[in-house]
């Protein structure tokens, strides 16, 4: 018995569908399918950047307590990128995706970016507790392999600077400044 080609009708489906000309079935190369997929999110993203309400002034400024900034451009470049952008977020009165509340202040107004790069955890400590300004309290590498949690040290130092940003801002809002 001989093989007869699939119909459709009175002609052969290979007439009505024939095969893609040249090495790829994609009708379109990977890397414009690649930066359409990159824009459509990137346009989502400024979407839902502008449909967040903002809680505060357009920008808060930024104080860093101690050693902070310094700390902070000791890490590598990717991890400075995401900290910065979360902090940016902070700035405008949102909140970024890798940003969680510390345990042990009592209610939200103490936030800590959590940023994961070649095996080492990195973290950034900041409070929203003052309308006027973003204090960025203690950036810092997590170098305890005993689970999650912030080691001693690093909490008694981070309510110390809380202490800290919280005299600043009293003796910035006495004299009227922000």
């Amino acid at each position: 018995m001989e093989y007869e080609a699939p119909r459709h009708g009175n002609r052969p489906l290979q007439a009505m569908h024939p095969p893609l000309a040249g090495p790829t079935r994609f009708p379109r190369s990977l890397d414009s399918l690649c930066q359409k997929r990159y824009r459509s999110t990137m346009a989502k993203t400024a979407a839902n950047d502008r449909a967040e309400p903002s809680r505060g002034p357009a920008e808060r400024p930024i104080d860093w307590i101690g050693d902070s900034r310094d700390k902070l451009r000791s890490f590598p470049r990717d991890v400075r990128s995401h900290i910065g952008d979360s902090l940016y977020r902070a700035q405008m009165g949102k909140r970024a995706a890798n940003t969680k509340v510390m345990r042990g202040f009592h209610g939200a107004g103490v936030l800590e970016v959590v940023e994961d790069h070649d095996g080492s955890t990195y973290r950034a400590v900041y409070t929203v507790r003052f309308e006027d300004v973003l204090y960025v309290l203690h950036v810092f590498q997590k170098k305890s392999r005993k689970g999650i949690e912030t080691p001693k040290h690093e909490l008694d130092l981070i309510k110390q600077r809380l202490k800290t940003a919280e005299d600043d801002y009293k003796e910035r809002t006495r004299r009227g400044k922000t």
